[in-house]
């Protein structure tokens, strides 16, 4: 009974302090810190809101909404009732033209509702209303969608019914400065989502008063994950408390009074809250707002933080991450940085070395053939998707060189135009006499194809592929995978370290876990089911009622045996004094019988 009710004391622990690994992961790296929130200086005019999980920077956008979105709409006139022919000469089809497209549509006799029918059943996002006026009824077609490109029209119609524009389709428009430097930006919509990186802007009303919108650090959201990380914690200390408890008056102890495992628990979630951040001038989380007062429980002073993180957010921020920095030769340097660490890194310098650098996919071409005077075709591949770009005589070219011959400016940048549009990773630049593409990004993941000179219409390509960083971390080997090396959950208190590499080097790393990665560490120290010590006295005391029941069933099988044997023989002693009594039944007969003749 004693051993199970210290097992279910460690899975009350246990369970308190995985709660911790849930606060904790919301505040150990930088990103977890980019909460931003947004203000409009007018709410009736414009609204705006972090798009989910999107990284924003601080910053303001003043501009004037000069025009809202709107759908394409037609509208017909009056027809007398329902019945009513409004097709040309009683025809039983009319046109829709959408989007350059014209469609033949059925529609009967031609009444209003057989047209609207028609218009509705066609799959063309045109959407049509039969409207009672009250003294007859009009036929209301509008795009399913807003924006410029939403117009459309309908022929067929008789000449007493024909349908006018009763809402021209067009895009939102704002106006961002003013004066000469001024400039428009729309959306088929009212809705601007990639206006501001991460941030979706609405556009609600027409004026002239300007709007700003203003996009800041979110405190208050980051106040309430530190305060989820500091309960948790204090959740874990007192659950730790209660079940080590030991009680003055009665001397009684709780469950596991005294316990060694309990007892270090207790220490290393007190030790990586507290303990100084040497990566943060703030030194310790005190100075946010995390304390532990004398009875061992956690307390989170809101404002104490919340000034602490307006006067340096990146000061609170550092005393809560994962931080590094890196030396070459003794000297400061960039090249190599940390991209994430397991739990059970400690603090401490790693040794990277890097043999190869990650490089980029890269092709030169057309050397010593700009700039063109004649037509050309060039062609790029990437993921299967192909852009061609045209350049020759007439404005139906790319470039058109009827305006002259083009150099190799003009030809990389509307290269990029072509790339950009197609949403290529890709960039092109005048480079070495020729034209260069090459990749965004590093690594043997990245590759394209390109064909420089189909000019018969052949095209010949060539490839381009990116190679992998390759190197070692404290002299074990890692993974390259692009510009970053990583080492397997394998490598025991190395697990998931990773780190990102932009040149070929020798380069000692100094990492600093943050309040939140060592909370990370302590948890997992206790609880991992292999080598956590809280883990390994909860398996020690499941291991007692084991080798108890064991002990048990093995008594058992000695008792049952032993039954056995006294059963058997019992039942020999019943069969012999069975046997007893017949031989006594028969002496006394044999003696009566003796005695009758006597008698005689």
């Amino acid at each position: 009974a004693k051993a199970q009710s210290a097992i279910d004391a460690y899975n009350s622990i246990l369970t308190k302090m995985t709660a911790v690994t849930t606060a904790a992961n919301n505040l150990d790296r930088t990103n977890d810190w980019s909460l931003s929130a947004t203000t409009s200086s007018n709410i009736a005019l414009a609204t705006a809101q972090v798009s989910s999980g999107a990284t924003t920077a601080a910053g303001s956008l003043t501009f004037t909404v000069s025009q809202l979105a709107a759908a394409h709409t037609l509208t017909s006139a009056q027809v007398a009732d329902r019945t009513t022919s409004m097709t040309t000469g009683g025809s039983s089809t009319i046109s829709l033209t959408v989007a350059g497209t014209t469609t033949s549509l059925s529609v009967g006799s031609g009444s209003i509702d057989e047209i609207a029918s028609a218009v509705n059943n066609a799959g063309l996002g045109v959407r049509a209303t039969v409207v009672n006026t009250g003294s007859g009824f009009r036929l209301q077609m509008s795009s399913a969608s807003s924006g410029a490109a939403s117009t459309f029209d309908l022929a067929g119609l008789d000449a007493a019914y024909g349908a006018a524009v009763t809402s021209q389709g067009r895009d939102a428009q704002l106006t961002i400065g003013e004066g000469a430097n001024a400039y428009s930006v729309t959306s088929s919509t009212n809705t601007f989502s990639e206006l501001v990186s991460g941030i979706t802007i609405t556009a609600k009303a027409v004026s002239n008063e300007a709007v700003t919108i203003s996009v800041e650090r979110d405190g208050k959201a980051l106040a309430e994950r530190v305060k989820a990380l500091a309960t948790s914690v204090n959740d874990a200390l007192a659950e730790i408390k209660k079940q080590t408890a030991f009680n003055a008056a009665t001397s009684r102890g709780s469950t596991l009074s005294g316990d060694a495992a309990a007892r270090q628990a207790t220490q290393a979630l007190t030790r990586a809250l507290t303990d100084a951040v040497a990566q943060s001038p703030l030194g310790s989380a005190g100075a946010a707002g995390i304390s532990v007062d004398r009875n061992g429980a956690v307390q989170f002073d809101e404002a104490k933080f919340l000034s602490a993180y307006n006067a340096d957010p990146t000061a609170v921020e550092r005393l809560f991450v994962q931080g590094s920095s890196a030396t070459s030769g003794g000297s400061a340097s960039s090249a190599v940085s940390l991209t994430s660490a397991g739990a059970l890194l400690a603090a401490g310098s790693h040794q990277v070395v890097v043999t190869q650098a990650a490089t980029q996919a890269s092709q030169l071409g057309m050397v010593g053939q700009v700039p063109i005077t004649n037509p050309a075709t060039i062609r790029v591949k990437l993921n299967g998707v192909e852009i061609v770009m045209a350049v020759g005589y007439g404005a139906g070219n790319d470039i058109d060189l009827t305006n002259g011959p083009a150099d190799a400016a003009t030809l990389a940048g509307s290269l990029n135009t072509k790339l950009q549009v197609g949403g290529f990773a890709l960039q092109a630049t005048a480079s070495g006499g020729g034209i260069e593409i090459r990749s965004n990004a590093y690594g043997s993941g990245t590759s394209f194809d390109v064909s420089w000179d189909d000019i018969a219409g052949s095209p010949s390509y060539t490839s381009a592929s990116g190679t992998d960083v390759i190197g070692t971390i404290n002299g074990q080997s890692a993974t390259g995978v692009g510009q970053t090396l990583s080492l397997a959950t394998t490598n025991g208190q190395l697990s998931g370290l990773s780190v990102r590499t932009t040149q070929a080097g020798t380069f000692d790393l100094t990492y600093e876990p943050g309040i939140a990665q060592r909370l990370l560490g302590a948890v997992n120290n206790a609880v991992d089911k292999e080598f956590g010590y809280l883990a390994k006295a909860k398996n020690s005391r499941e291991t007692q009622i084991t080798n108890f029941q064991k002990s048990i069933d093995q008594y058992q099988i000695r008792l049952d045996a032993r039954e056995l044997r006294l059963k058997a023989q019992f039942a020999a002693l019943e069969t012999l004094l069975s046997s007893m009594n017949a031989t006594g039944s028969m002496v006394s007969s044999m003696t009566a019988g003796l005695n009758s003749n006597n008698s005689k």
